[in-house]
């Protein structure tokens, strides 16, 4: 990249000066400390968190359930700084790092440096409850078609995560902006951030996770503009997850979720309240709302994770009339993880994801799973499978090496596609292939390592190669190309602590 690792090694110098340093940084949204923490309980022959909601607060009750002096250093530090547990009641703190990054299919000496900066500020109350808000300056959003936020000159800055928490006996109650994933990410993958108000609570053997979000408004077409004489439509989302364990080692969910709005449509109260069944209130009120259905297993057996989720978005009992043909359509994805202790510890994966055509899409263009154009879910949409194998070592508790490949299989389908019933144009089954139309193969093989290089120096680095056969489902266009990223990220101390 020449001039811009130049730039990149010119600045590390100016930054990386000796001080007392915060150790851990996934408020920069990397995977470290997920990634850790998994680790962990495999080893342990536990099953690892799962439903939550991504923000550097950590529910009470759930660090009371992990922390142990065996858990390593890192993830415990992390754990005690970002719950309501941490006897500061307030402090604030500046990280700072430059990313320096190359362009799928141009030259690597075509890459950019860029500067990153996330301030935050936190603090606890009442010995119950927790705020937390960081801010994202990041000139490498101007490169990010997920960001649709102000940019000013050569600054781009966004809010990425603020919550407000209070923790009681019935459970914690949230309130603000943060990343929602869970189990697998067939339906909710953590790929933005969200708005919205949040329940959790944990009983013994039995977890309940709820939330109401708040997505950003459709714009109409003009066609529907002059049927509802409005130019925009509310969206909204709503969800629940009752999780039990019948074993230390095993876990059992089902969830239900879904999305709503339209022109000037408020929140009915039995979308609010997660005590309501979603789909059946739907069918009472003879709303054309998106439903969505899940399960998700896990189990650990012999230091292996094995993971399951099946999501269902739509599925025909009757055959009375021609609409009844639609296909199924749904999400799933199953996959395990070994953790094998040998000179180092190594953990080896393996997935397998498969969304079917025309699932999170719907007739009316509100009610389609996304978040500012994106998808909520795997940010490859629908109508697409895909293989994952990957082998970590844990070079120490904090950092690790890792190699992998990715085979994927991308159609036509979009979830913003046009919904254009193609059932509707035969008598009788409809079949169509899998996947559909001109199909992209994409081969990944990729090199990284993450971690903690130094007590203050948070390092990310990655070379991947990617082959195409039938790129963005244009037949003929075959081409293999490079990319790469390194990020350098520098914690320093909280520079107020009370």
């Amino acid at each position: 990249m020449g001039n811009s690792f130049s730039k990149l090694l010119l600045a590390l110098l100016l930054v990386c000066v000796p001080v007392n340093m915060h150790a851990w940084v996934l408020q920069f949204g990397y995977s470290s400390i997920p990634e850790i923490e998994k680790s962990f309980f495999i080893r342990k022959g536990l099953v690892p968190e799962d439903a939550m909601l991504i923000t550097d607060y950590i529910s009470r009750q759930r660090i009371h359930s992990v922390l142990s002096d065996s858990l390593p250093a890192a993830l415990r530090e992390y754990y005690l700084s970002r719950t309501s547990t941490d006897k500061r009641w307030f402090f604030a703190e500046m990280p700072m790092g430059i990313k320096s990054y190359s362009f799928e299919g141009k030259p690597l000496s075509k890459g950019r440096t860029r500067i990153y900066i996330q301030p935050a500020v936190g603090m606890n109350f009442w010995d119950r409850g927790f705020f937390y808000m960081n801010f994202e300056i990041d000139n490498s959003l101007f490169d990010n078609p997920h960001f649709t936020g102000k940019k000013w000159e050569s600054l781009a800055w966004r809010t990425t995560k603020a919550v407000l928490a209070y923790n009681s006996s019935l459970g914690e109650f949230s309130a603000g902006r943060g990343y929602i994933r869970w189990g697998k990410g067939t339906l909710f993958a953590g790929n933005s951030p969200t708005d919205g108000l949040l329940f959790q609570t944990f009983h013994g053997r039995l977890r309940f996770f709820s939330g109401f979000l708040f997505l950003d408004d459709c714009r109409l077409s003009d066609s529907l503009r002059e049927i509802y004489h409005q130019s925009y439509a509310r969206r909204y989302l709503s969800f629940h997850r009752l999780s039990v364990l019948p074993m230390k080692n095993i876990e059992l969910s089902l969830y239900e979720a879904l999305l709503f709005g339209g022109p000037g449509r408020t929140p009915e109260i039995y979308y609010i309240l997660p005590v309501y069944l979603f789909h059946i209130e739907q069918l009472e009120s003879h709303e054309n709302d998106n439903t969505f259905l899940g399960a998700e297993f896990r189990a650990n057996f012999l230091k292996t994770l094995v993971e399951a989720e099946f999501t269902l978005d739509d599925f025909q009992i009757d055959k009375n009339v021609q609409s009844d043909y639609e296909p199924t359509e749904y999400a799933a994805a199953i996959g395990a993880t070994h953790s094998l202790d040998a000179v180092l510890p190594v953990d080896f994966s393996i997935e397998y994801r498969r969304v079917a055509n025309w699932t999170f899409n719907q007739l009316y263009p509100w009610n389609r799973f996304l978040y500012k154009g994106f998808p909520l879910s795997d940010s490859a949409g629908c109508d697409f499978d895909r293989i994952t194998a990957d082998v970590k070592l844990w070079v120490k508790p904090a950092f690790y090496l890792s190699c992998g490949a990715e085979y994927q299989r991308k159609g036509e389908g979009r979830v913003d596609s046009p919904w254009t019933e193609p059932w509707m144009d035969v008598s009788g089954e409809y079949h169509e292939k899998f996947p559909t139309g001109v199909v992209e193969y994409k081969t990944t093989v990729k090199l990284e390592t993450e971690g903690e290089a130094t007590p203050y120096l948070h390092m990310v680095a990655g070379l991947y190669y990617m082959k195409y056969r039938n790129r963005e489902n244009q037949k003929g266009s075959n081409k293999g190309n490079w990319a790469a990223r390194l990020v350098f990220l520098w914690m320093p101390q909280k520079t107020f602590l009370f």
